[in-house]
């Protein structure tokens, strides 16, 4: 899904949903041919988990038909995150998230800005006054324009790209009610057995 926090969630948004998951090769060329780009390497980090390592070779395919120079570093997690939070040895990093309940959009302003944003971009006013925007006041319809100001940033700026879809198996026994099945982590959230 395109949205930062679950459909339901009084933050849902579907700003930036136009530019989410396009998958145009033809205009990726169009937009690489008309950039700055010489034919450098390009360094993807890769975690050396299961989904992440096969998302790999999928991903430098598509980036190398694009036109793109990519070369694939896999390592463990703890060296991933370690270099991930540093602006050298990277420039595309796997990581994995969902529109799952976790703070709502708080979760996205420590990793859109700051230090450690996994984006690493520096110096974005626009998003740091949306931010501002969204954690000065406690009126919800500005806290929700400011959001949509803040997701509408992200997509545009790229600063996070799909790269593929973790699916997830959930079984559960007949008496189980009130369970939710979000995107990421299980979570029994105001779930009970009858």
């Amino acid at each position: 899904q395109h949205a930062w926090v679950y459909r339901g969630h009084a933050m849902h948004s579907d700003a930036g949903k136009a530019l989410y998951n396009i998958n145009n090769v033809a205009k990726a060329k169009e937009i690489l041919k008309g950039s700055s780009y010489k034919g450098e390497e390009i360094v993807f980090n890769v975690g050396n988990l299961g989904f992440m390592t096969r998302l790999a070779v999928v991903v430098q395919q598509a980036l190398k038909e694009t036109g793109l120079n990519v070369r694939v570093n896999t390592m463990d997690l703890g060296t991933l995150f370690s270099i991930s939070n540093k602006d050298e040895a990277w420039h595309i990093t796997t990581s994995g998230f969902g529109s799952q309940p976790f703070l709502g959009p708080y979760m996205y302003q420590q990793i859109t800005t700051g230090p450690a944003n996994l984006a690493r971009r520096k110096g974005d006013t626009a998003l740091e006054a949306a931010w501002a925007k969204f954690d000065g006041t406690r009126d919800i319809a500005i806290k929700q324009a400011a959001w949509n100001e803040i997701t509408q940033r992200t997509y545009d700026e790229v600063y996070f790209v799909k790269l593929g879809d973790l699916g997830m198996k959930y079984a559960a026994v007949s008496n189980l009610a009130g369970f939710r099945a979000y995107p990421g982590s299980l979570r029994f959230w105001d779930a009970w057995l009858e």
